[in-house]
């Protein structure tokens, strides 16, 4: 479930939170402090925690989120937000300063031992399904474990690319 940003509209989104719903999305993530308060508030709606997915989509909040603290255990990947953060940053969002804050991204990432999620380039793109498949590569070969989609085209790229391969597998049984 992707929920709103502001933490008075949070209310009404875990209003409808069911048990069934294990993840959390939340947009404009812009520090370990703002993940603890939307945990707090999910706790005080559900009485569970749920995992979180930060996504990451302006470039102050992932400086932020380098220099402070280590972000909680239920966080299960990062994610940068590509069009946000490109808006930001005055740039496409297959830029090189999408790549780089990317790696930014798995630093941080492997920094707090949580797993990243999605790829440098936009997710807007769904006519040239090779330069999207192309993007996707490249994220999970810098260790993320999957991308967001906004059209039907692009899930079989996402399952594509992120699911095991039959080498791997084969690694793993041996």
């Amino acid at each position: 479930l992707r929920i709103n940003t502001d933490l008075e509209l949070i209310s009404a989104d875990l209003a409808v939170l069911s048990a069934d719903v294990d993840v959390l999305v939340v947009p404009k993530t812009g520090s370990a402090h703002f993940l603890g308060e939307v945990n707090a508030s999910v706790l005080r709606c559900i009485g569970t925690e749920v995992r979180l997915l930060p996504l990451i989509e302006r470039a102050a909040d992932l400086m932020q989120l380098e220099r402070g603290p280590a972000l909680q255990s239920n966080v299960l990947a990062l994610c940068l937000g590509t069009e946000d953060l490109a808006a930001d940053l005055g740039v496409a969002a297959d830029s090189m300063m999408i790549v780089s804050a990317f790696e930014r991204l798995s630093m941080l990432a492997r920094r707090d031992s949580v797993a990243r999620f999605g790829y440098p380039g936009s997710i807007a793109e769904f006519n040239d399904l090779d330069r999207f498949a192309g993007w996707c590569a490249r994220g999970r070969d810098a260790g993320s474990i999957g991308g967001f989609a906004i059209h039907p085209a692009q899930v079989d790229v996402l399952n594509r690319r992120f699911s095991i391969t039959q080498a791997e597998r084969a690694i793993a049984q041996e």
